[in-house]
């Protein structure tokens, strides 16, 4: 149970991250759980306004109004539209933490669904699972095998780039990073891949920032932690300067988390429009088509800062538009279409409503893929950026 002290610290840590909101309500737009339903309580806003309460004795920690926290799904895309820059993520898991140290527990259905999930993140960042405990693991499509241990190198001895391949990329999207990687030589660019490239420990963060999952099992929780820090440290170690990373959900999450090193890993992407600027590469796509752009929550809505788009828009013959609202997280941020599949189907339903059936759509990391690839149209086609470039042709100027 946790002592007073250490109540009163996370309380007084609460008051002052929350008081930073100015409830000027721009945090309702990025919001996929507010777009979804329209209640204020499921956006960020009305969740800040419940941690008020909650430190001024309105509301108790085992009140029912607190469970839409439970349904936050994590994304933080209100934290890039927020002119106060308030910390929301931080003020959901400390909220969370308080729950979680103050309400009594019961075994609960969730318990067991965490436990497997903790297990599962563990075995997917693991040396010896990708070797040989691949087959083994409980995910909605099968394993490929390790995709680092049958096409990495031990060591760079060229000057390259050296690309890092998200877990689950390198478990079950192999034709992706073989595309990837001929596009990339395509170009003119020397790629690396080392096969004892470590986890970044990015998997971890669905248990780690507070979901329902992880206040229900304070030790899956701590046990989560644990596993995550271990994995970020030994990436750390690992990362070398000139990194490219493949999955923008792992870029993202080590910039934020290793900022000494955050100039060591650049997206793909933002290499790819580099090289093709300073090379003044044309792409060209054969027929003209229509893609609809499904914009990572890492990213700032702001166009100039979005490499993506611009390297899209760039390409001839291509129109680009945005998914429903550009601002707002698909609802399959950290794999919640594994999780909780009704939930992220539903958050998804209300973004694609009004797209044509045979959409394509383009996104840039795991767990969008997943989310569209199972919640999604039976004939839309979800493709990676480089899956588009692939097809088209690349000329100089």
């Amino acid at each position: 149970m946790i002592d007073n002290e250490e109540l009163i610290q996370k309380l007084k840590l609460l008051d002052e991250l929350q008081s930073n909101c100015n409830n000027c309500g721009l945090c309702l737009e990025a919001c996929t759980t507010y777009q979804a339903s329209g209640w204020e309580h499921e956006s960020p806003r009305g969740r800040i306004r419940l941690a008020g309460n909650l430190i001024n004795g309105y509301i108790k920690p085992e009140s029912e109004i607190l469970h839409t926290f439970d349904r936050c799904i994590a994304c933080n895309s209100c934290e890039l539209v927020c002119p106060s820059k308030v910390e929301y993520g931080k003020i959901r898991e400390t909220v969370q933490e308080i729950r979680s140290d103050l309400i009594q527990k019961s075994p609960s259905k969730s318990n067991s669904v965490l436990k497997k999930w903790v297990k599962l993140c563990y075995r997917i960042g693991s040396d010896l699972w990708k070797q040989f405990g691949y087959k083994w693991l409980r995910w909605p499509v099968k394993s490929k095998g390790s995709y680092l241990k049958k096409n990495g190198a031990k060591s760079n001895k060229q000057q390259s780039i050296t690309l890092s391949v998200s877990c689950v990329q390198d478990l079950f999207h192999h034709e992706i990073l073989d595309d990837t990687i001929k596009f990339l030589r395509q170009i003119g660019l020397t790629v690396h891949l080392d096969k004892n490239q470590p986890c970044c420990g990015a998997i971890f963060d669905r248990i780690v920032k507070g979901g329902y999952e992880g206040i229900s099992s304070p030790e899956e929780h701590k046990k989560a932690k644990i596993f995550q820090k271990r994995r970020l440290n030994r990436y750390k170690e690992w990362l070398k300067d000139s990194t490219t990373s493949v999955s923008l959900g792992c870029s993202c999450f080590v910039q934020k988390n290793v900022p000494e090193k955050s100039s060591y890993i650049t997206d793909i992407h933002q290499l790819i429009l580099q090289v093709v600027e300073e090379r003044q590469l044309k792409i060209l796509i054969p027929k003209e088509m229509t893609v609809y752009y499904q914009k990572y929550c890492c990213i700032s809505g702001k166009r100039e800062e979005d490499s993506i788009r611009i390297l899209l828009e760039k390409v001839q013959g291509l129109t680009v538009k945005n998914i429903g609202n550009s601002m707002s997280c698909c609802g399959g941020y950290a794999f919640e279409s594994i999780w909780h599949p009704e939930n992220a189907k539903s958050l998804l339903a209300q973004t694609i409503q009004s797209l044509p059936e045979d959409a394509v759509i383009v996104v840039s990391s795991p767990d969008c893929y997943q989310q569209f690839k199972t919640n999604g149209g039976p004939q839309m086609r979800i493709v990676y950026p480089i899956q588009l470039f692939l097809e088209a042709s690349v000329i100089s100027c």
